[in-house]
């Protein structure tokens, strides 16, 4: 298939329940209560290849991939809804290598990571509404992450020049915002994110302000194989104007070795950034030779890589000057590797972040980053913590294993609420989203 005859395909309605469930929340909270039954959580699959239904490959069953045009060869990910206790699972497959899902007002968004198109699909139905490329064409992909804007109007996406080898000049590199209309996708406007492979973008609280985080890595100079480790060269956080485009602040990671990849930006004095070390297969023997558990290989990292410790930064704003970027780190390194999802709770003025190599999630003080609680998801019986999403109850949030689990957990207390447990298969996955 024609890459043009590709991004013009229509997704098409579909329906298909696969035997599941999911629990009602309870339990005592402070900020609000709702019926919990009604809300609904969106996590991607990455792996549907690995999986089969009714006796066939997810990807050859006519009742999933409806949306995956005859003769489409790329990257396909399913996308699960799990929705209350008397509503069945909802999958679907998507001809996008998905990353992360945004869902508000009657429409969701699954950008692309480092691929050519992003979509926007209907959250009931999972029916596929618009799939398009990104802004520039073929110098350009998906940055993976989205974000709808404070009103719900429009969304801002992340776009990313196609990994190339370092110029010399970091600029050459920077990649976009887009803009754009939540069904159609159309781009309204657009500006630099200053930073080179954009990602996670998050609208601050003012609704004034949006932070991107920013790998800040290329292709080392001179080389084109996609099989080497990236070249660092300006991993960052930018702040940036969202009604004019105007960087207000880049704050740079104080070692350039880390990449910097996800971050919860309430604030200049509330924000956490999550970084990654990715080092070649055996790097991290220095830290396994002590380590008196035997482990498993860590099946999230790429093929030929492994995580590294990395601490989490804390945006430190005083006055009118540029943020300072501060490490915090448990004195334990093992613990460090892969951090993953992040979201600030203003309740109890804490954040909450995933760490599924060492299977735990990590709790910091809102005000100085202190590490307040360390939670030993796998002893809980949850594997790969990844998704992370506040639930809209004020009084929970939600915990997802990458390859299968849903864990709901008591804010500030940090309890594990059991009756509000399930255990559905996800086939891998980064984030998720509470709607």
């Amino acid at each position: 298939m024609r890459r043009r005859e590709f991004l013009s395909w229509a997704g098409r309605s579909w329906l298909t329940a696969l035997v599941g469930s999911a629990c009602a929340v309870t339990g005592p909270g402070s900020a609000r209560s709702e019926d919990s039954s009604q809300t609904v959580v969106y996590v991607p699959g990455y792996k549907p290849r690995a999986a089969s239904y009714q006796g066939q490959s997810l990807l050859r069953h006519p009742r999933l991939n409806k949306a995956v045009p005859r003769g489409y060869d790329g990257p396909v990910t399913m996308l699960t809804r799990v929705a209350g206790p008397e509503e069945p699972l909802r999958r679907a497959l998507f001809p996008i290598r998905g990353h992360a899902v945004s869902v508000r007002g009657g429409v969701g968004f699954f950008n692309s990571m480092n691929r050519d198109n992003m979509l926007s699909f209907d959250p009931e139905s999972l029916e596929m509404i618009s799939l398009v490329s990104p802004h520039g064409g073929d110098g350009w992909v998906g940055g993976g992450h989205g974000a709808f804007t404070a009103d719900g109007r429009h969304l801002l996406a992340t776009e990313r020049r196609r990994y190339a080898p370092f110029s010399g000049r970091p600029s050459d590199h920077f990649g976009m915002i887009t803009v754009r209309d939540p069904k159609s996708l159309k781009v309204l406007a657009t500006f630099s994110c200053h930073g080179i492979a954009p990602h996670e973008i998050g609208v601050m609280a003012d609704a004034k302000h949006v932070a991107v985080a920013n790998y800040g890595s290329t292709q080392p100079p001179g080389v084109t194989s996609k099989d080497t480790l990236r070249h660092m060269v300006e991993p960052c956080v930018t702040i940036l104007e969202l009604e004019s485009g105007r960087l207000v602040h880049k704050i740079h990671a104080p070692d350039v070795k880390n990449e910097i990849r996800h971050l919860a930006a309430h604030s200049l004095r509330r924000t956490m950034v999550i970084q990654a070390r990715v080092g070649a297969t055996g790097d991290d023997l220095e830290y396994l030779r002590e380590n008196q558990e035997i482990y498993a290989a860590d099946f999230t990292a790429r093929p030929n890589t492994v995580y590294l410790p990395a601490p989490v930064l804390r945006l430190a704003a005083g006055g009118n000057a540029t943020p300072r970027a501060l490490p915090i780190s448990a004195r334990d390194p093992l613990l460090m590797r892969h951090g993953l999802s992040i979201v600030y709770d203003p309740a109890f003025d804490e954040f909450i972040a995933t760490f599924p190599t060492p299977h735990c999630f990590m709790v910091f003080d809102g005000a100085n980053g202190a590490i307040k609680r360390i939670v030993r998801a796998v002893a809980l019986g949850l594997a790969y913590p990844s998704g992370l999403a506040l639930h809209p109850d004020g009084q929970h949030y939600v915990v997802t294993g990458s390859w299968r689990g849903l864990y709901t957990f008591r804010r500030g207390s940090h309890d594990l609420n059991r009756q509000a447990t399930s255990n559905p298969l996800f086939l891998g996955h980064s984030h998720i989203v509470v709607a």
